[in-house]
């Protein structure tokens, strides 16, 4: 409902209200900066977009590690993982067709998240342990993705 027919007073205090906001028994997704008390998400479809939000959050050590010794390599890393994030939170608002191709999208980013991880690994440019999490994360992402892409 918009906000015609309320007096001042009732639609500034309904305009403050997130449009997804507590409506009902509707679940949001636990997010990394949820936890924090800050942003937090809508209920996603997709387990998914979880795990890409925990994959972002893994992030920033080995991001600054590998970014000492080849900036281009970081950089790389950094665009495909935001990019799984952001294609499947796109993904939710979109119809069948759309929504295939976001999810695709987000699968071709998790496998280069987890090609450009393993190149960090291979030539130590940070630590192993860290790096074998962050893959571990973008591995799920795409597995989840590749079972949305191909039900049975």
């Amino acid at each position: 409902p918009g906000l015609v027919g309320l007096t001042h007073a009732e639609g500034a205090k309904r305009s403050r209200q997130p449009s997804w906001g507590s409506v009902g028994a509707t679940r949001r997704a636990v997010t990394p900066l949820s936890r924090e008390g800050g942003m937090s998400q809508p209920n996603q479809p997709f387990q998914a977009l979880s795990l890409a939000y925990e994959l972002i959050a893994a992030l920033p050590g080995v991001l600054a590690s590998v970014a000492r010794h080849d900036r281009p390599l970081a950089d790389q890393l950094r665009r495909a993982t935001q990019s799984v994030v952001l294609n499947l939170a796109e993904c939710s608002g979109h119809a069948a067709g759309n929504r295939r191709l976001r999810v695709e999208s987000a699968f071709g980013s998790a496998q280069e998240t987890k090609a450009a991880l393993h190149i960090a690994r291979c030539w130590g440019y940070a630590d192993s342990a860290k790096v074998a999490e962050a893959y571990e994360l973008a591995d799920r992402v795409a597995r989840v993705c590749w079972r949305m892409l191909r039900p049975r």
